[in-house]
Order: structure tokens, then sequence, then C-alpha cells
């Protein structure tokens, strides 16, 4: 499991100051990006020098509590299901209290650049993911 700790921002949110309900893609994104950095694969490493990229095919949002603006929220990342050329990861969003405001779930596969094909998840890529498995844990 990996954990990312942020805050809901002004523009993350509408006119009355709770998470607007899209903008809960970009934290997980946020998120996601951090925990690619921490295992050196930052999405600059994929997208200027790799031979793959990793577009998200599904997502999905489940919300429980509001979040505000100003509202610490710790985002959770764990894996779902991984396969030969690609993954399904699970955020947990919790709030400074221990209460789970939301889940989200984005499913990603791996595409050469070149044929925009499918192709086989990188060893780095594959021992990072099974190290979010909180089955391991």
């Amino acid at each position: 499991m990996f954990t990312y700790n942020t805050f809901v921002k002004l523009n993350d949110t509408d006119s009355a100051g709770v998470l607007f309900f899209a903008n809960i893609f970009n934290l997980a994104h946020e998120a996601y990006e951090r925990w690619l950095d921490s295992i050196g694969c930052s999405i600059s490493t994929i997208l200027n020098e790799s031979d793959y990229i990793l577009p998200i095919v599904h997502s999905e949002a489940d919300y429980k509590r509001p979040m505000r603006v100003g509202d610490e929220v710790n985002i959770k990342i764990s894996l779902e299901s991984i396969n030969g050329s690609g993954y399904t990861l699970n955020y947990q969003f919790v709030d400074k209290d221990g209460q789970t405001t939301a889940f989200v779930k984005t499913g990603h596969v791996v595409l050469d650049k070149e044929s925009m094909g499918r192709t086989e998840l990188s060893k780095q890529l594959r021992n990072a993911l099974m190290l979010l498995d909180s089955r391991n844990i």
C-alpha cells in the first residue's frame, strides 16, 4: 500500500466549497503520479523515455462523506488485480479523523507506443505493483 497526503484545494471544489465530483479523479491521479515517482518510474520518464504508455481504460468513484476546501486527505493506493498487460488500482480517501470519504478505482493497460497494441508489464512495474497488494502486508 502507498499513502499520499494532500489537501482539498479551492479549485477542487464547487461553489459550496465541497469537492466537485469529477475532481476526485485529479486527486487520485496526483497520488498515482507520486507513487510512480516513488518507484523511480515518473510520468515524464514513461512519456519521454520508455517504449510504453499506461492509459486508464476504466474509472469509477463512490462518495461516502463530503470533502471540503482545506480538508486534509490521505489517499491509500492498493492493488486490486494484475495480469500480463494491465492492472487495477484502488484508492481509499481517508479524512484526518480516519473516516473513509470516498473510493476510486482505475483500470490501466500497458500499450506499446509505436504499435499502440497491448504489451507486457515491465519487471520493475510488476514488482512495484506487487508491493501495493494489501494481501502481501
